[in-house]
């Protein structure tokens, strides 16, 4: 009943991918000015150490430049805008939060999210489509606030280069790799035991952070047992959030397309058997997080009695934020040339939501450009490997489509993209119209299609494609 309730709901919200910020000169102006607050550190350090402080500074800086050339931060959705009602109910409840502290939702469909200690820190998408409530998001956002107050970021850059600064490590480092004798086991010697000591710190900058973390939200109202189910997620992260799997008999039929169940044998897996992924001695020393069980046992001993309370989430309501993520997400790899994953997604949110135009759209897309590249033996760079370390779903997935011929991709491209008459994305739905009708034999059909495309979306993302339509035409 739920599940209907909001399907209709989200039906009349409609969905259309988050866009690329033409503007970024605020933001801009935000990170020269954290870049020039830095220069204040630096001033109270000397030589070396300074030096190496300076270099990791300006590497932080390049990298948040980078990512917003490349338009990986989102500055204008729905999920940006509850994230940041959110943000400031924390910041007006906590006074100790610096009021320039900035925010940014990233396209990238990792789920993590990190501060950058320079006022920033940064929420991927990925990470918001696999959270139930606000409570949650509330405990990501006091975590990282949390090490933006403790200035761990900043201690962390400055502790790492007064070891690498150091002349005597140098000069031990040096007189090994000159010795020519048990090379390996000599540097493991002397570097291992350091880097012990720097994760298990780090492991404990983490606990810190989610006592502090889950208190910020606390403070702003938020349920502390957010933090709880957060950890819960993350310890799962490697699992798909889809838990059913794709119906590639159910898909190609909606698709009006005959293809050979090739999908039977990928479920089977390797004639071979299973490999087992061998960990490292040092594996347990070397992490940089606690295992979540433990944070979470951390979490309960600062709270007694979390189990005997009524939890009031608002899960109904962050239905919509989440399956905005989730959506985004077909874009955002979609943009960055990971096919494989943008696909996985578009076909199983076609599945969930079959009122929505867009996840159909995205699939007859993706999937005329993959017969394509198939066809020019160019696919290596759009689509993953399966791995040994692939959820079950996702590496039936990866056979299929690599063991699909151009031929089948054509097809369901072709059809899937004339199945609804009606759209949100007029752009992306005459991108798909145009190759799913190149790839399938249809010329006349494609070169009709990349022209209206030009004509009504002269500066499209995808305007020099239609345009080499056009021209073979």
């Amino acid at each position: 009943m739920f599940l209907a309730a909001f399907s209709s709901a989200f039906a009349q919200i409609g969905f259309t991918p988050s866009p690329v910020a033409e503007d970024n000169s605020v933001f801009e102006r935000q990170l020269l000015a954290a870049w020039k607050h830095q220069e204040k550190t630096l001033a109270y350090l000397k030589g070396k150490q300074a030096s190496e402080v300076k270099k990791s500074f300006e590497a932080r800086y390049e990298f948040l430049s980078e990512m917003l050339t490349n338009g990986e931060f989102i500055f204008d959705s729905p999920v940006l805008t509850h994230s940041n009602e959110i943000f400031e109910r924390i910041k007006a409840a906590n006074p100790e939060i610096d009021p320039g502290t900035t925010m940014l939702l990233s396209r990238s469909g990792v789920a993590n999210a990190f501060s950058t200690g320079d006022g920033f820190f940064v929420i991927n998408l990925g990470l918001i489509a696999r959270l139930n409530n606000s409570h949650q998001l509330a405990f990501i956002m006091g975590h990282e606030l949390s090490h933006q107050i403790k200035n761990h970021s900043n201690e962390a850059i400055i502790h790492q280069a007064t070891i690498v600064s150091d002349p005597e490590r140098k000069r031990e480092i040096n007189r090994i790799l000159k010795s020519g004798y048990n090379i390996n086991s000599q540097l493991e010697s002397l570097l291992i035991p350091g880097m012990m000591s720097r994760m298990r710190h780090s492991r404990d900058l983490e606990f810190q952070a989610d006592s502090l973390g889950a208190l910020l939200a606390q403070r702003a109202g938020f349920d502390v047992r957010g933090a709880v189910g957060l950890l819960h997620i993350l310890d799962g992260v490697d699992v798909s959030i889809y838990s059913n799997p794709i119906e590639w008999d159910e898909f190609f039929n909606a698709a009006q397309c005959e293809v050979e169940p090739i999908w039977q044998k990928a479920t089977k897996g390797s004639s071979l058997g299973d490999f087992e992924i061998k960990n490292s001695k040092y594996e347990e020393e070397l992490k940089t997080h606690p295992d979540c069980n433990l944070r979470i046992d951390h979490i309960y001993s600062l709270h007694d009695g979390l189990d005997s309370l009524t939890f009031t989430g608002d899960e109904t309501d962050f239905a919509n934020i989440q399956k905005f993520a989730e959506l985004d997400l077909i874009e955002s790899y979609t943009r960055e040339g990971n096919y494989s994953k943008a696909l996985y997604y578009a076909i199983h949110a076609h599945r969930e939501n079959p009122e929505l135009y867009y996840p159909l759209e995205a699939a007859g897309y993706l999937l005329g450009r993959i017969a394509k590249l198939k066809k020019q033996r160019a696919l290596g760079g759009y689509l993953e490997l399966p791995e040994v370390y692939h959820e079950k779903d996702y590496k039936t997935f990866l056979h299929v489509i690599w063991d699909l011929n151009s031929q089948d991709c054509a097809c369901a491209a072709y059809h899937l993209s004339r199945k609804n008459t009606e759209t949100e994305t007029k752009d992306l739905k005459l991108t798909a119209l145009a190759i799913s009708a190149e790839v399938h034999g249809e010329p006349e059909e494609a070169a009709q299609y990349a022209r209206e495309y030009v004509t009504n979306y002269p500066k499209g993302s995808r305007k020099s494609y239609m345009d080499s339509i056009l021209e073979i035409k």
